[in-house]
């Protein structure tokens, strides 16, 4: 998709909540995430402007947000609408890391949207890094992991303790741990400052793409054994990047990590409302996976199914009513 009907959607949704009537009667806020060019901001904003369209007298307001952030501001109310990793979800539950204590309430599923998300962890070829097991010892590495508490982060440090690595390791070999955003990133690839950088997403990450053009990379493969411990601690799964990717400059046999993503609600939402918004998911489908191709995964014949929070009412109540649930 090209980035002038990125930012069109995006505008759009943006601009639902300034061309509806000052009394609406609902605003809806979505949490996605940080970074507009991003493929959930683009999919939530999508949502909204399908939702607003569908559901006249309402309005939407976007919200910066991420993976990990998301379920607990949701839980919290700060928010109606939210996106997350299935395996960030299953740690907000649980208590697992990055969450101190189980969450079990708070929030409620609208549809598990079963696509697939990738983990890639890349290096440009001139780095010295030829394996994670590299950064125990190397001198002056840096790596790019994005924004504290995302899960593209989370994912990295819970992996690199299954190597028995920590940043501090990194740190004390004079390297560092770069946590800006990825289009920073990207321009630190470019200029020879990062040795190492990762990303979870659907697809070929845009900043990627970009930094491939001028950049050769590589992408390095977790050790299997390694990656099903690190999996099974995660509640996420093992499987290979595919080689064609990037113009086929992955190649086979990359081992990695790999999700899917769910929408979820404040538990507390009106039935009505979350039985609106799972209308305008389903039957507004098309118009989302326009915004965001990955989302094509929409199902409602799945959706509902392998959630780990229970369905809302509302949207129970669209799935049966549609003969998708028995």
């Amino acid at each position: 998709m090209n980035s002038m009907l990125k930012k069109a959607l995006v505008a759009a949704a943006l601009a639902a909540s300034t061309t509806l009537s000052a009394h609406a009667a609902e605003s809806l806020r979505i949490v996605s995430a940080a970074n507009p060019s991003g493929t959930w901001y683009i999919g939530m904003g999508a949502i909204g402007k399908v939702y607003t369209t569908m559901t006249p007298g309402t309005d939407v307001t976007m919200l910066p947000g991420g993976g990990a952030t998301n379920p607990p501001r949701v839980a919290s109310r700060a928010a109606e609408l939210g996106v997350a990793e299935n395996s960030i979800l299953t740690a907000f539950r649980n208590g697992t890391e990055p969450y101190k204590a189980p969450t079990t309430s708070g929030i409620a599923s609208i549809i598990n949207l079963q696509d697939r998300i990738n983990y890639q962890i890349v290096s440009p070829e001139s780095s010295p890094v030829k394996s994670l097991r590299d950064l125990k010892t190397m001198k002056n590495v840096n790596v790019g992991v994005g924004s504290t508490g995302g899960s593209t982060e989370k994912i990295f440090r819970n992996l690199l303790k299954e190597y028995g690595i920590t940043y501090d390791d990194i740190r004390a070999n004079g390297g560092r741990i770069v946590t800006n955003g990825f289009d920073d990133i990207a321009n630190m690839v470019k200029d020879g400052q990062i040795d190492v950088f990762v990303w979870i997403g659907p697809g070929e990450a845009w900043f990627i793409v970009d930094v491939s053009g001028s950049v050769p990379l590589k992408f390095l493969s977790i050790d299997p054994e390694t990656a099903e411990r690190a999996a099974a601690k995660m509640g996420i799964n093992v499987g290979t990047l595919p080689a064609e990717y990037y113009k086929g400059k992955v190649g086979p046999d990359v081992t990695t990590f790999w999700d899917t993503n769910a929408i979820f609600v404040r538990d507390d939402l009106s039935e009505e409302t979350a039985y609106n918004l799972t209308r305008a998911i389903i039957e507004g489908r098309d118009d989302i996976a326009r915004a965001n191709p990955s989302w094509a995964s929409i199902d409602p014949a799945v959706g509902w199914r392998n959630n780990v929070f229970p369905l809302h009412p509302g949207a129970e109540k669209y799935y049966r009513e549609k003969g998708f649930l028995k």
